[in-house]
């Protein structure tokens, strides 16, 4: 004798298809934000996402909260349930940020905001004056990053802007860059100048402008 399956009500096949597609809840969250931090100096933004029904993947998309809305300053994929961006600061005192999960296929969105950055410029060094290639130069010095005596910030920001720095050609411009002895790494942009020591956790930079 065989029996046959109570049919399906339409109602209870709405329900069930609807459950079954809905998609899977998450949660993001912040992992690492500075408290602090320097006008023009890089810093890094971390957060995590998680759901207990698996491994979550898709994009996080960081925004700075502003008093206008919000505005995109980062994006990139999740990757073991993590997402980070590199971002920077001018002019704000105090800034907050959001971080919001877009789900692929099958996953919910989510968002998150951060604790509040506190930020301002950086240690000034006064400036500096001397000859270059493309004429007299004049540039602010600050150390952005790290400590570092004005003397020796001076000393670096003059052999850079004057020509006195090694030239690392890579072959492709974004991975060109200057060298000083010590470990130290610059670039030279237009208005600006910048020297990093990764060994030592220093960061340079300044202004630039050339009296032709």
């Amino acid at each position: 004798m065989t029996f046959a399956a109570p049919a399906m009500a339409a109602g209870d096949q709405s329900i069930f298809a609807a459950a079954a597609s809905a998609p899977v809840p998450n949660s993001v969250a912040f992992t690492f934000v500075p408290r602090s931090v320097r006008w023009g100096q890089r810093f890094s933004l971390r957060a995590r996402v998680s759901s207990a029904r698996g491994l979550p993947t898709g994009r996080c998309i960081f925004l700075r909260i502003g008093t206008r809305g919000l505005r995109e300053v980062a994006r990139g994929p999740v990757a073991d349930g993590r997402c980070e961006a590199e971002v920077s600061l001018t002019r704000f005192r105090a800034v907050r940020y959001s971080v919001h999960f877009i789900g692929a296929p099958g996953w919910a969105d989510s968002r998150a905001r951060s604790r509040l950055i506190n930020a301002g410029p950086a240690p000034g060094c006064g400036s500096i004056t001397v000859e270059s290639k493309l004429g007299l130069a004049s540039a602010t010095v600050a150390v952005r990053k790290g400590r570092l005596s004005c003397r020796e910030a001076r000393s670096l920001a003059r052999q850079l802007i004057s020509g006195k720095a090694k030239y690392v050609d890579n072959g492709y411009s974004y991975q060109n860059y200057f060298s000083l002895p010590g470990g130290w790494r610059g670039s030279i942009h237009t208005g600006a100048w910048s020297l990093d020591n990764k060994r030592r956790r220093i960061a340079l930079g300044g202004d630039v402008k050339y009296d032709s």
